[in-house]
């Protein structure tokens, strides 16, 4: 499916309907709001323990994934002669959009919330610890990380989780059209 979608982009270039150089418009609006929305939308479960702990247990697995993957990734580097962004490029994939979209296509909407969690640590670290690794001159904002979009609609979606805040129909069913587009 991924690959027809692509391929249909690809076609839209090359018919000159679309310039590559609009992909960055499409991009906007995947970031601030189609992403948003679907992490929103996967909020809007009935709260369980069973989806709590789920929960909880993706992020502690997100944290250990990057662990290793940063320790992993200082010999890895060094035995293949890599630079930083190269290094950096193990460590920081672009897991968290891509993953969301396969997993909302494919499987039920709490394995979004659980993806929610991956997504929440790989972004807190792409603000935290990424820079560093590609510059000398990093300072830690934590602003970056706290008003990303995903972030927000994290953080959001979960206060709506577990006080059991359920959107009325409209912004429901507009939450969910966009979700779709993902």
């Amino acid at each position: 499916v991924m690959m027809l979608m692509v391929l249909m982009g690809f076609a839209l270039v090359k018919a000159k309907l679309l310039k590559s150089e609009q992909s960055v418009v499409l991009s906007v609006i995947n970031l601030y709001v189609v992403c948003p929305c679907m992490i929103l939308s996967a909020y809007q479960l009935d709260y369980t323990p069973e989806l709590l702990k789920g929960l909880a247990i993706a992020f502690a697995a997100a944290v250990l994934v990057h662990a290793i993957f940063i320790f992993i990734t200082k010999p890895v580097s060094k035995a293949f002669r890599l630079d930083n962004i190269d290094s950096a490029s193990l460590i920081y994939t672009n897991a968290g959009n891509l993953i969301v979209a396969l997993v909302s296509s494919m499987l039920p909407k709490e394995y979004v919330l659980f993806c929610s969690g991956y997504m929440a640590v790989q972004t807190t670290m792409v603000w935290a610890q990424l820079p560093g690794m590609v510059t000398d001159e990093f300072k830690f904002n934590i602003k970056k990380i706290l008003l990303n979009p995903n972030i927000i609609a994290i953080i959001a979606g979960f206060i709506f989780f577990v006080c059991k805040i359920s959107f009325p129909p409209i912004i429901a069913g507009a939450v969910e059209a966009m979700n779709a587009m993902i």
